[in-house]
């Protein structure tokens, strides 16, 4: 056994609870997306640290924009400069994102594999139930062997739960057959299915846009800012792609896990608020300015008293030379006289 099925051991085990619980596979993917976002918390609280740690560094950023902004390689050098001096890394905030697409994976394996981590059957008990349909449905199991087999999971689930074969209750609401794919809305009356890839772009749109209302902008590079909303456009889509081509129960997997998350990023928003670290760092910002400006200016007016002291000392030295000049003129005129 590979290291990668140890690994989905757990949330496989996980998955089976949550069914157990219910009886029902679309509950107990809502549950699975809410456990799992809980299990995350911790990675969620570090992003959320790490993006106020960015916020506090986005006014000396957007300062070092405006300085070198015509310079990409100056401002990328006091911008690394900027990071050190303030001891924040930008690839800190790299590892949650990691750990959270290598759970998605996990997940996705468990959605495709409902034989082996929803039912609990055997891979011999899965090559067994398959023999007949291998015959039966010979394009959809074109190339099955004994040694890959498992990959067509997801295909025998679909038809033995078609036919009443497995004791899953893979319906959702009563309309939703979450063993079939979206893609086949049109066949044997299974038109609400059209709605789990909408839905799964929708909600994937709206954690976005939550996500981008609540937080200020991270970049003062415009065509970076640019890049993020396109990100923001593009993921729907992408949402709505997967969501179709794959089983149901995945998309329905994705829209439980996009309306958790926009209720986490609600939470994390309250608990950590962005906009109130930068409204803070903002107002420190302008004390400083107005604390150097006030510098400036007294500093200024002691150079000018300075200055004034200073004429006054010339002028009075000048005074007194030309006063000593004019005696010495006129002692000289006097000795001349006599």
């Amino acid at each position: 056994m590979s290291l990668w099925n140890y690994l989905v051991i757990p949330f496989g085990f996980i998955m089976r609870f949550c069914y157990n619980l219910f009886n029902s596979y679309g509950v107990a993917l809502f549950l699975y997306a809410i456990i799992t976002r809980i299990f995350l918390i911790p990675l969620s609280i570090k992003q959320q640290k790490n993006q106020l740690n960015m916020v506090r560094l986005k006014p000396y950023q957007d300062e070092l924009m405006k300085k070198y902004g015509g310079n990409k390689q100056r401002y990328q050098q006091e911008l690394m400069n900027l990071y050190q001096r303030e001891g924040y890394s930008p690839m800190s905030s790299c590892l949650p994102s990691v750990i959270q697409l290598l759970v998605i994976m996990l997940i996705y394996t468990i959605v495709r594999r409902p034989l082996t981590y929803l039912a609990g059957y055997s891979l011999s008990e899965i090559w067994s139930k398959m023999q007949p349909y291998i015959e039966k449905f010979p394009d959809v199991f074109k190339g099955v062997t004994a040694e890959n087999f498992n990959r067509y999971e997801l295909q025998l689930f679909t038809h033995l739960s078609a036919d009443g074969a497995i004791d899953i209750n893979s319906k959702f609401l009563g309309i939703f057959d979450l063993a079939r794919k979206p893609s086949e809305f049109m066949q044997d009356g299974n038109f609400w299915l059209i709605l789990i890839p909408i839905l799964a772009g929708v909600t994937a749109w709206l954690t976005g846009f939550v996500s981008q209302k609540l937080s200020p902008s991270m970049t003062a590079d415009l065509q970076a800012a640019n890049s993020m909303k396109m990100m923001n456009i593009f993921m729907p889509f992408i949402s709505v792609f997967i969501s179709y081509t794959y089983t149901s129960a995945l998309g329905l997997y994705w829209i439980a896990s996009n309306v958790v998350a926009i209720g986490q990023t609600f939470l994390m928003n309250k608990l950590y608020d962005p906009k109130k670290v930068l409204k803070e760092v903002e107002e420190k910002i302008k004390r400083e300015k107005e604390s150097e400006k006030e510098r400036r200016r007294l500093a200024a007016e002691k150079r000018a008293m300075s200055n004034n002291k200073n004429s006054k000392k010339k002028r009075a030295l000048n005074a007194q030379k030309a006063k000593q000049l004019t005696a010495e003129a006129s002692e000289a005129q006097e000795k001349q006289e006599n």
